[in-house]
């Protein structure tokens, strides 16, 4: 945890890098950062040559590489830091098709010495200004992020869920009506015929409880439901499933509590398998 601590500290304040920076000489630290970019230069047509099966050429760089990273190593760490590493080198009239498994080795072993280094004294490398500027670009990258994190939750999880909803209708009685907030509008489904009312929520969300207002058809009092299945749904699959009736059309319906409640949903069917009179219809169905 301490580690964890040390870590973001140090990647936001750059306090050690800095103090590091400072116990180096303006000399050495030209000498190091000259070698490292030579070294850096060396490596890539190494690795480029390397790849291109242009073997004997690709192992003479990645020496140069080799011998550049010492250089810089020395020049921050003192000539004790030196890598004390016995490579035997090849000499340079090595054909490619000469190049067997221990230079392949050798190549690795050479990678993983430059490799080492650049991330060893990389830090203890860097002028003030660059040490400052990491300072800036790492707090506003954070910052950004930090908006970013804000905006998502105001746009995503703060706002309301809304609904839609579709399903075959009676002209002039569209499926939304059941989700309109209003009773006074109602969903009528076609003539003589069941159906099914499909909800769909803007994102997931939990139900403890859900309250339906049976149609009647406001000028006429010949269509409601009477039988229906209800199901909660989350990517297709049924969380909780519930049968009712209503026993007659009512003059004033009244909203009917049912007790089906499951969590992330987003989805809930409504299908009307059985009507009064002239067909089903439905003016309101809502959540808890």
């Amino acid at each position: 945890m301490r580690a964890a601590i040390d870590f973001v500290v140090e990647f936001f304040t750059r306090k050690k890098a800095a103090l590091q920076s400072a116990q180096l000489s303006a000399e050495a630290r030209d000498r190091a950062r000259r070698a490292l970019a030579l070294c850096s230069q060396r490596a890539r047509s190494a690795e480029t040559l390397w790849n291109l099966h242009f073997r004997s050429t690709a192992l003479t760089l990645a020496r140069g590489a080799f011998d550049a990273a010492q250089e810089a190593r020395a020049a921050v760490l003192g000539e004790q830091g030196a890598e004390a590493l016995a490579l035997a080198w090849p000499s340079a009239d090595l054909l490619d098709r000469e190049v067997a498994r221990e230079h392949t080795a050798l190549f690795s072993r050479a990678r993983s010495a430059w490799e080492s280094t650049e991330r060893e004294i990389r830090d203890r490398i860097l002028v003030p200004g660059e040490i400052l500027r990491q300072r800036i670009a790492r707090g506003a990258t954070t910052a950004v992020i930090g908006i970013a994190v804000i905006v998502f939750g105001v746009l995503y999880l703060v706002r309301p869920v809304t609904m839609s909803a579709r399903g075959e209708s009676y002209p002039g009685h569209p499926a939304q009506n059941a989700v309109d907030g209003d009773p006074s509008t109602e969903w009528l489904l076609p003539s003589n015929k069941t159906g099914k009312l499909e909800i769909t929520f803007s994102r997931p969300r939990d139900i403890d409880g859900v309250k339906i207002i049976n149609g009647r058809n406001e000028h006429y009092g010949d269509r409601a439901v009477k039988d229906y299945r209800l199901e909660l749904r989350r990517d297709g699959k049924v969380l909780a499933a519930t049968t009712g009736v209503f026993a007659a059309i009512e003059q004033s319906p009244q909203p009917v509590a049912v007790d089906l409640a499951a969590n992330g949903v987003d989805q809930v069917i409504v299908e009307v398998t059985g009507f009064h009179k002239a067909g089903g219809g439905l003016a309101e169905v809502s959540f808890e």
